[in-house]
């Protein structure tokens, strides 16, 4: 008689997955962060397969690149020139951009703005499409961080949501709404939304 086929081994666990990174170890606060982005291909390592760069900053290019490979966005696959060409048109059809400076470091406020945008516009499995403010959390009050006049009027509401949701975390020095994102502080924001 035939013999049955073996079953597939299930998927490991990101924490159970080989680290590619040389520059991520387990010791480092973002670790699983990391891995877990990096194993539902929505980030890659920079310059290499086997760097992440966890302290260099992300461009605005690359994170509307992230939310291309989130929706499953065809741009995400194009070949474009520049590299971001693509993505950056998807981004602009989209409404999630205003199309400026691609290259430019993106900060903590620009990068919950455009993640706020892409969450109306529906970028999440079963999220509400609205052209009114989604989950506002009007009864939260930022003034609790010390940097929270800070916050640009634009971002105020998208930084009200990404906080109220636990997506955006402060520490010490307040949200730091102006600083620009690290690689690391981007696995750790789109983990805590993809989780969300």
């Amino acid at each position: 008689s035939p013999s049955a086929s073996p079953e597939p081994a299930p998927e490991p666990a990101p924490d159970e997955q080989t680290n590619p990174y040389s520059d991520v170890f387990e010791t480092d606060w973002f670790y699983s962060d990391v891995l877990a982005v990096t194993f539902a291909g929505l980030m890659k390592g920079k310059g290499s397969t086997t760097t992440f760069a966890p302290s260099d900053n992300l461009t605005r290019a690359e994170w509307v690149m992230i939310l291309a490979r989130l929706s499953n966005a065809p741009a995400a696959n194009a070949v474009s020139d520049p590299w971001y060409q693509a993505v950056w048109d998807w981004a602009i059809a989209e409404g999630i951009t205003d199309g400026t400076n691609p290259t430019f470091p993106i900060t903590r406020e620009q990068l919950v703005t455009i993640l706020w945008r892409y969450y109306v516009g529906g970028g999440v499995p079963d999220a509400p499409q609205s052209s009114g403010v989604p989950d506002v959390p009007q009864s939260r009050n930022l003034s609790g961080y010390t940097d929270s006049a800070q916050i640009s009027d634009w971002a105020r509401d998208a930084v009200a949501w990404a906080v109220g949701r636990g997506i955006l975390q402060g520490d010490a020095s307040g949200l730091r709404p102006g600083d620009n994102v690290k690689r690391s502080e981007v696995a750790a924001i789109l983990r805590r939304y993809t989780a969300g």
